[in-house]
């Protein structure tokens, strides 16, 4: 005999580094969406849009977003924004620096970030095309050190052929997917990151 439990993990009491409302009633705080308990609730002041802002250290996996005992009607709509782009650095800093200091100083600061913020961002795509250019530079060797083997009746494409594996058809796989398998899902499966 099997034993069954129904339980979730509450990431906003687990993880959350802030938590706010655009309203509350004060007998129903929003800090009890912290609490496990369902009977804990919060509950807006009866403005027509109400919103929870939970902000974590980082990223959480959520498996469901649950909203229970609510009064909504039905032109009542709910968004969920379960990701908020991070301004970069440089634009922080222009941000903080408005008016406070003269621009000599802050544009050579906020170009360096920018700087920062473009080699950041490249690390992925230039760690990709050296390992693409590598691997071509050793089936290129490959199909070299084979053509001077082989009689001079060998066509090139038989070397291709006996120079391409399953384990080459797994590599070209993998990089396919990473790059354009996310994009082919949110086509199919039709996500949005639209706020």
């Amino acid at each position: 005999m099997s034993n069954a439990a129904l339980s979730w993990i509450n990431r906003i009491a687990d993880t959350a580094t802030s938590l706010s409302a655009s309203s509350e009633v004060i007998s129903l705080p929003v800090a009890n969406l912290a609490d496990d308990h369902l009977a804990v609730k919060w509950r807006g002041n009866g403005v027509t849009t109400a919103y929870v802002d939970a902000e974590f250290a980082s990223a959480q996996p959520v498996g469901v977003v649950g909203v229970f005992g609510t009064n909504f009607t039905i032109s009542a709509s709910w968004r969920k924004v379960l990701h908020r782009p991070v301004r970069s650095f440089g634009v922080q800093l222009i941000d903080a620096a408005e008016g406070k200091y003269p621009s000599w100083v802050v544009v050579p600061a906020f170009w360096l970030f920018a700087l920062l913020d473009f080699l950041s961002g490249m690390v992925r795509p230039l760690i990709t095309y050296a390992v693409v250019l590598f691997y071509m530079l050793v089936k290129y060797s490959r199909f070299e050190l084979m053509q001077s083997v082989v009689s001079d009746d060998t066509r090139w494409f038989d070397l291709v052929a006996r120079i391409w594996s399953e384990d080459d058809m797994a590599v070209l796989t993998l990089v396919l997917s990473y790059w354009f398998g996310n994009r082919v899902a949110k086509y199919a499966f039709g996500w949005d990151n639209k706020r």
